[in-house]
């Protein structure tokens, strides 16, 4: 392994698989060194998931500052306890080691303390909760739901939230709701304080549905419409912002997640990571975030652009909790696929621009992430992948 090898296996996602083994050998091995002094914290009396050769299951592990030092039985453990150690007894209950997400967006997750409707399969109690948000709300405030639910999770009534309906529950505060990435219902103050009127264009990938008077209906339709809404919400000021992160973090380590690749997303600049980086370089982050540049070049000539840019980019000058690691998710827009639909047309034209990106990324040593589906746009990325293998070897 070369030393470009070396430092992108170190900062890349997939090395959270490494890190995992190591915790591991910690686990089954400890430290002699430390495993004589006393712990910070001991988990007994607990079935620990060690993921060893032999898949062993520990009662007790003891963690000092970052390391594991030692794992075993709970007696064997207690041993290491001091006079300042927290022991938590875990009542037969499971430890296992941390998640790792390998794609995902919860990069713009804490910009907005949302209204969230994940898991909610009635209207009519979604209702209620914007209600119950709108009264709690300081005058103005936005309240915002951005994705995680669908209408037809509504077992009662599966729809959307017609204008005069949200005008009625809130008619002043902003209400923004955001149906998975397919479109996003406003109400009459939002539509104002983003200043979408009748005289209002299409966004780029986007529409904005208007009555037949030209007036919007409240409904902005397609993944352009909806990154063109999001990006209307105000963003948190620089005490909000890291103090909703700790807050999303905390939510995302007690589901057992502790990093993620976070693939991005549309409108998102270097201001929407500031916040990570900050706590990270503190020390106060509690997981661990690796994240690509996020273009979507759409014609030769901004594909041109992009070269450019890459040229200019040096990844994996982070650290270990929070890091740029190269680019993804949409490589070239004519050739970024749609879930689920079985018409896309591989276009060797469009290959063309897919394959100056990810060369241009392969010698400059960056990990590249495409997000596509369907076998013939897969077969046609790979395809490309293969060919610049054999002629760049990072």
């Amino acid at each position: 392994m070369n030393r470009k090898q070396a430092r992108a296996a170190a900062a890349s996602p997939q090395s959270g698989v490494a890190a995992a083994a190591v915790a591991v050998w910690l686990m089954a091995s400890g430290s002699p060194v430390l495993a004589a002094e006393s712990a910070d914290t001991l988990l007994v009396n607990g079935k620990i998931i060690t993921v060893d050769d032999r898949f062993t299951i520990a009662q007790g592990v003891a963690i000092k500052g970052q390391h594991i030092v030692a794992v075993g039985g709970t007696g064997q453990i207690l041993k290491l306890k001091g006079a300042a150690t927290k022991v938590i007894d875990l009542a037969n209950r499971t430890v296992i080691p941390g998640l790792i997400d390998n794609h995902a967006h919860f990069i713009r997750a804490p910009e907005h303390d949302e209204m969230r409707l994940d898991g909610v399969t009635s209207r009519r109690e979604a209702l209620r909760m914007l209600a119950a948000r709108v009264h709690a709300a300081r005058p103005g405030e936005w309240i915002a739901t951005l994705g995680g639910w669908s209408e037809e999770q509504f077992t009662d009534d599966p729809r959307g939230f017609p204008l005069d309906e949200l005008d009625r529950i809130a008619p002043g505060n902003p209400v923004v709701l955001q149906a998975v990435y397919n479109q996003s219902y406003l109400n009459s103050a939002a539509l104002k304080a983003a200043g979408i009127d009748a005289a209002t264009p299409d966004p780029r990938g986007g529409r904005i549905e208007k009555d037949p008077g030209g007036k919007p209906t409240g409904v902005v339709r397609n993944a352009g419409g909806v990154a063109f809404v999001a990006a209307k919400i105000p963003l948190p000021d620089r005490e909000t912002w890291p103090a909703n992160l700790r807050k999303f973090v905390a939510e995302l380590n007690a589901m057992g997640i502790t990093a993620w690749y976070d693939a991005g997303g549309r409108g998102m600049s270097e201001r929407h990571y500031e916040a990570y980086r900050t706590l990270a370089d503190r020390g106060e982050l509690n997981a661990r975030a690796f994240w690509t540049t996020f273009r979507q070049p759409t014609t030769p000539e901004q594909v041109d652009k992009v070269l450019a840019e890459i040229a200019q980019q040096t990844s994996f000058q982070g650290s270990d909790y929070f890091d740029n690691i190269g680019w993804g998710e949409s490589v070239y827009t004519p050739a970024t696929t749609n879930l689920l639909r079985y018409d896309y047309v591989v276009k060797p034209e469009d290959m063309r621009e897919v394959r100056r990106i990810a060369h241009a990324l392969a010698e400059g040593g960056m990990f590249l992430n495409a997000h596509v589906e369907m076998e013939n746009a897969i077969s046609a990325y790979l395809e490309e992948y293969e060919t610049i293998n054999k002629v760049v070897r990072a």
